[in-house]
């Protein structure tokens, strides 16, 4: 039982920095994006409103496969626990 205990322990604390892992991409993307759509809208220039859409679409794809992969993980870890708490009780 301690074994099992320990474990979801582990997990636990793994699925905490997942989930900070996973705050820390919406702030990214969220600041990121309100950073440069902020800076580029007042433009007149073209060019740089185009620079701007395009950092802009890179940051969005970034953060959303990023965000994939810890929402996988996460997933994981929580079927993870749900099959040790079957196991102990």
């Amino acid at each position: 039982m301690e074994k099992i205990q320990i474990e979801k322990n582990k997990l636990d604390l793994e699925f905490s920095r997942y989930s900070q892992l996973l705050n820390g991409v919406f702030i990214f993307a969220t600041t990121g994006l309100i950073g440069f759509i902020g800076s580029f809208v007042w433009s007149e220039d073209l060019d740089k409103l185009l620079i701007g859409v395009f950092i802009s679409v890179i940051i969005m794809v970034g953060s959303f496969t990023y965000y994939k992969k810890i929402n996988y993980k996460l997933d994981k870890i929580s079927e993870q626990i749900l099959m040790l708490v079957k196991k102990d009780g």
